[in-house]
């Protein structure tokens, strides 16, 4: 837990309050140091799974997931390729697999988080639970295809999402947005049967989840026109100080010469508060603070801010008889690698991908590869299909389910008492942007991928974190500060005073990279 202690923001003596567990007015939580006390840990003992007011950090929820009694692993089809089956392993000694009752249910990028569930059959003695599925030739809505009268070569598991997908009011019928992928997850509870001296019957002790994943949604590549049309005419296509102007039907859109996206105007309405730009820096979190992180991936801090233009070009594109503007940016990065940015415009939407390309040998470790944009604060609630609703980072997610969660921005925020990195949600797919005034005129901002992206919204700025040393330092921005990331290295390492993160969640300098994303108005 962490020893924060309540003490007067204006600096006057600790009166000792209430219980010690909660914060009076005009109070924050302290640390070492801020008594004057030298010498002292600084905050070194916040490090806890539970604030000092108990209540739990997104770390809590992954490690009551690590220690979860059962374990729940996917087995291939049986013979008769009518039963998906899952291996139920009981850590436990003295508690049988029988003290649990069983559910499942699939999520799709649509479904309610808490909809569609189902009982399913108790392990068997070989501790194999077996989840019917209708016949693979029927036609499966998760990988789009039908083979009339073939048995389809596809896993049964495509079948069992199915079948849980297509049961009357389950809650989980997917809609048909073209601009997400066709996924579903299949999630797996035990819950105790009875009531326990810890627990009440229906407390869920441990969880799994199994994706299966087809992305049907193309992806923005500019050597890849599917069978468009080329017009070398650049009709309300204006090169603009190095950059363009971009005009279709009610959108105005600017980019500048570095290739960043600085303006989108819709009916004269700015629907920017800042640009989107690439960006390639993370504030550090405590972790990182004390294992070299400055250091060692420092040089990544201006890296995207300072790109060498190389060359640029526009066309547009014409597909099912519709136009689209197209925009592409090649630059050099000063860490010996090149970066390709493109657009594609339409009136109520704007394509974008990024792509980084090694030119170099050992180019330093990358802390995070994707963009920042700035929307305006008047969204106040962000609603996402991802893992959730806890922020979780690729090395601390497994204990964060898939589903559809909406939040206030304040709430998506984690508020450590020292402020630092946070709020990241992985493995999303879209998010929205809403406002709880509906009085406000103006559309709501949305944003799609064909690919799992990071997701971290905060109401103030990097510099506002880094340079912060108490949550109640950091000022409310006018705008919000947005990461969309393919790339996030976790949050590691293996103890608190110096462990790096693993190798496997760290993004390589070496490898290429790649992001795209829809940025839509609903």
């Amino acid at each position: 837990m962490d020893q924060g202690i309540a003490k007067p923001k204006d600096g006057s003596p600790l009166s000792y309050k209430g219980n010690g567990l909660t914060l009076e007015e005009g109070e924050v939580w302290a640390y070492g140091g801020d008594f004057g006390d030298v010498p002292n840990d600084g905050n070194f003992i916040l490090d806890g799974m539970l604030a000092p007011d108990r209540t739990p950090h997104p770390h809590y929820y992954e490690v009551k997931h690590v220690y979860r009694p059962l374990h729940f692993d996917l087995l291939n089809m049986d013979d008769s390729q009518e039963f998906l089956n899952i291996k139920v392993t009981n850590r436990d000694f003295f508690t049988g697999t029988d003290e649990y009752d069983y559910k499942a249910r699939v999520v799709t990028p649509t479904s309610g988080p808490e909809k569609g569930f189902f009982n399913i059959e108790n392990p068997d003695e070989n501790g194999i639970i077996r989840i019917p599925a209708e016949p693979i030739e029927h036609f499966c809505p998760i990988c789009n295809a039908q083979q009339s009268g073939n048995r389809r070569s596809g896993s049964v598991l495509q079948s069992v999402i199915r079948r849980l997908r297509n049961v009357p009011n389950s809650g989980n019928n997917q809609s048909d947005n073209v601009l997400l992928p066709e996924i579903g997850v299949l999630q797996i509870f035990a819950q105790l049967k009875d009531d326990a001296l810890w627990a009440d019957s229906g407390h869920v002790v441990a969880y799994e989840q199994f994706f299966e994943w087809q992305s049907n949604v193309p992806a923005l590549e500019w050597n890849n026109t599917d069978g468009s049309s080329i017009k070398k005419r650049t009709k309300g296509i204006i090169p603009v100080d190095g950059g363009y102007s971009v005009t279709c039907g009610k959108s105005r859109y600017t980019v500048d010469g570095k290739g960043a996206l600085t303006s989108w105007k819709w009916n004269g309405r700015e629907m920017l508060a800042g640009p989107v730009e690439p960006y390639f820096w993370k504030p550090a979190n405590d972790n990182q603070r004390h294992n070299d992180y400055e250091r060692t991936m420092g040089v990544w801090r201006r890296v995207a801010q300072e790109r060498e233009f190389l060359s640029s070009e526009a066309r547009t594109v014409v597909r099912e008889r519709a136009q689209f503007r197209q925009i592409r940016f090649n630059f050099e990065l000063s860490v010996g690698a090149e970066l390709t940015l493109c657009y594609e415009f339409s009136e109520d939407r704007v394509s974008f991908s990024a792509d980084y390309t090694p030119q170099a040998d050992m180019i330093p470790s990358i802390p995070k590869f994707g963009v920042r944009m700035r929307l305006p604060a008047e969204y106040d609630s962000v609603r996402w299909s991802g893992r959730g609703p806890w922020e979780n980072y690729p090395d601390r997610k497994q204990g964060a389910l898939f589903g559809n969660y909406t939040l206030p921005v304040d709430e998506y925020r984690t508020d450590y008492i020292y402020p630092q990195d946070n709020s990241n949600r992985s493995d999303c797919l879209c998010f929205s942007l809403l406002r709880a005034d509906q009085s406000q005129q103006g559309p709501a901002l949305s944003v799609y991928s064909p690919q799992f992206f990071n997701l971290r919204i905060w109401n103030c700025s990097e510099e506002d974190i880094e340079n912060a040393r108490h949550n109640f330092e950091l000022p409310k921005r006018d705008y919000l500060n947005i990461n969309i990331d393919s790339e996030l290295i976790g949050v590691g390492g293996n103890d608190a005073w110096g462990a790096r993160t693993e190798p496997q969640y760290i993004p390589s300098g070496n490898e290429p990279h790649h992001l795209s994303f829809i940025l839509t108005l609903e």
